[in-house]
């Protein structure tokens, strides 16, 4: 692959919070975060204990030829605990879009 070309990222999962109703969600490159927020994460809010969706669609520019492994991450805030959903499903979507 180019180091013009670009990644289209999409991906989804479910997460239950089990104390409180944040965390966060993320996509990784392996060397940098690819939301584009400010955190580098996107918000997760959901009521204690219920299943909640997150979904993520965004551009990755990696600048590459080398091979790339992306990872989704998810972190609690304010000592709340997150894990995924019983019974989730998730996937993550890459497709390499060529100069």
């Amino acid at each position: 692959s180019a180091t013009s070309s670009k990644v289209l990222i999409l991906a989804s999962s479910s997460v239950q919070v089990t104390s409180g109703s944040n965390g966060l969600f993320d996509v990784s490159n392996g060397s940098s975060r690819v939301s584009g927020n400010s955190g580098g994460f996107i918000r997760i809010e959901g009521p204690t204990g219920v299943k909640t969706g997150v979904s993520f669609q965004g551009l990755d520019s990696p600048s590459s030829t080398s091979q790339l492994t992306y990872t989704v991450q998810f972190k609690s805030t304010g000592g709340h605990n997150l894990y995924w959903a019983l019974d989730a499903e998730a996937s993550l979507t890459l497709m390499e879009i060529g100069a």
